[in-house]
């Protein structure tokens, strides 16, 4: 989705109204020009809307369920970064994993604090595992709070929209689109680990339900 520069202006101050300490505020500040230009132009759901929604929801979830803001807060910034690349060089196969080193040089240009640099890293490459369970592993509930964050983008009528996006830069039809995402999206809750983003994801599920539903009906209606 094209973001004009009155909106990007918009999300960044959407970003930096969020509570944080003085030392995670100025890294966000720092980076939050460059995280713009990595997904400037993004067609596909994975903008720079998407982000500010995934950084706004992680550091909600975080509040409630604790781990580390320096860790979460960054990863949230970077953990589509894999997206741009796809979209940049057309290579589907270049996932979360794969976009580590880049994210990795990314950190260092803004010199984030090492200690938390292989955590944010850890939370980007596995926050896409669809098998991801939490547990004891190092950094497994920062790695869940960024995950349920950006499930949760994908659970209501942002995540209609983004899938539709999504589909539609792969030149799939819109009822295409729309059959796949109902599938897709309907069980995405199912998905959640923290208590935090299961609570928050209620009433957009209800809502998305809703919507299908009804969107369903158009499009038996139109072939009829």
């Amino acid at each position: 989705m094209l973001e004009h520069p009155k909106f990007q202006a918009r999300l960044t101050d959407e970003i930096l109204a969020v509570p944080m300490e003085v030392v995670l505020r100025t890294t966000v500040d720092k980076m939050l020009p460059a995280i713009y230009d990595v997904f400037r132009g993004d067609c596909s759901g994975h903008g720079f809307s998407h982000i500010t929604r995934v950084f706004v929801n992680a550091m909600k979830i975080q509040k409630k369920e604790g781990g580390n803001a320096m860790v979460v807060g960054p990863a949230a910034l970077v953990h589509d970064f894999h997206r741009a690349r796809i979209f940049n060089h057309s290579n589907p196969n270049f996932g979360a994993s794969e976009s580590t080193p880049m994210v990795h040089e990314f950190l260092k240009r803004f010199e984030f604090p090492e200690k938390y640099i292989q955590p944010v890293l850890t939370c980007v490459a596995k926050h896409d595992d669809k098998n991801f369970v939490l547990n004891d592993q190092p950094v497994g509930l920062e790695i869940a709070i960024v995950r349920d964050a950006d499930i949760i983008d994908g659970i209501g009528i942002e995540g209609i929209l983004r899938q539709a996006a999504y589909m539609r830069s792969y030149g799939i039809s819109a009822e295409e689109a729309f059959k796949f995402t109902s599938d897709e999206i309907l069980n995405l809750k199912n998905r959640l680990q923290t208590q935090t983003a299961m609570i928050m994801s209620e009433e957009r599920q209800k809502y998305m339900e809703k919507t299908i539903k009804h969107g369903i009906k158009i499009f038996e209606l139109l072939n009829y």
